[in-house]
């Protein structure tokens, strides 16, 4: 699995079960069906995680600089790495932003132990219910293509079920691969990683896991001079095939997805790759720069690594 790629910086906290059910058109629970997870599943707190992996940066010499707007344009490194998340900064440079999944996600006041996630026909994206390490829950629910009003339906779910509002958050994903993962931009080659390469799995809609797997990849195909987009196809194609199915599945038939979820249970996908066998073949020797949000960056005078 991918949690010895998150471990060595925070534990989560395990999730034994997900429940998944398809909502009537009143919001009320149509079906249902609860899987154990086979201890696949964890709830991190991402700050933390983040912290740690700073301190680790900073322990190699990396010096950590916020509060400070970068665009690629401006930059001196002939490699650049886009850990901006989505829409990447690259694509807003170059006027080439394409159309993504929408989101919005309220926190709550509930206690949870487990994962709940609930289809909709009126979209083609899930209402979600999620735990959180810091006390709250997070109640939610996107749309990749087909619009659906999603204040509205969270309120009219939680007002259904109890449920109090705390406060908002909403953003955007981009599923499915930004290609080209590797353009030249403003005379550099530009490397995309994480959601900024589109590496956001089609159902679940997961996707740290996936930017920590995709930067140890570009690391690996920097130092051994190796196609870094044709490694990361390779890696993931098994996981998106059987994604994009169930995605597509989930819009024709949100009952006959649940009896597929059931028989697949929580089987392991084992991703194999040197770089992650291999942690020496992910440290870079030579100048390079990645960008994060447009607030901060991280740099030092060997290197520039975004923490994020």
């Amino acid at each position: 699995g991918w949690f010895n790629i998150i471990e060595p910086y925070v534990r989560g906290t395990q999730i034994k079960e997900i429940t998944f059910g398809v909502l009537r058109g009143d919001l009320s629970v149509k079906k249902e069906v609860t899987l154990e997870t086979n201890g696949m599943v964890q709830v991190i707190d991402r700050p933390e995680m983040e912290r740690k992996m700073a301190e680790i940066a900073e322990s190699k010499g990396v010096k950590i600089v916020t509060c400070r707007k970068v665009r690629i344009s401006e930059l001196k490194d002939p490699i650049v790495v886009d850990a901006s998340g989505y829409p990447p900064q690259s694509d807003k440079e170059a006027g080439t932003v394409k159309r993504s999944a929408v989101a919005l996600q309220s926190f709550v006041d509930l206690d949870l132990d487990d994962i709940r996630i609930y289809f909709l026909k009126e979209t083609d994206g899930y209402l979600w219910l999620f735990p959180s390490v810091s006390g709250y829950a997070k109640l939610g629910l996107g749309f990749w293509k087909k619009p659906i009003p999603l204040r509205r339906t969270i309120e009219k779910f939680a007002e259904k079920n109890g449920i109090t509002i705390k406060g908002w958050t909403s953003g955007c994903l981009g599923v499915g691969i930004n290609r080209p993962l590797v353009r030249p931009l403003f005379g550099k080659m530009v490397i995309l990683v994480g959601d900024s390469a589109g590496l956001v799995d089609p159902f679940f809609a997961e996707g740290m896991t996936k930017a920590i797997v995709s930067a140890r990849v570009m690391a690996y195909c920097l130092r051994r001079g190796k196609d870094y987009e044709e490694e990361i196809v390779k890696l993931f194609r098994k996981h998106y095939v059987i994604s994009y199915l169930l995605y597509h599945l989930r819009k024709i038939s949100p009952t006959l997805t649940l009896a597929l979820l059931k028989f697949l249970k929580f089987k392991k996908l084992k991703f194999k790759h040197e770089a992650l066998a291999n942690p020496t073949d992910t440290n870079l020797d030579f100048n390079w720069c990645s960008v994060g949000p447009s607030d901060s960056y991280v740099v030092s005078e060997e290197r520039v690594w975004k923490i994020r």
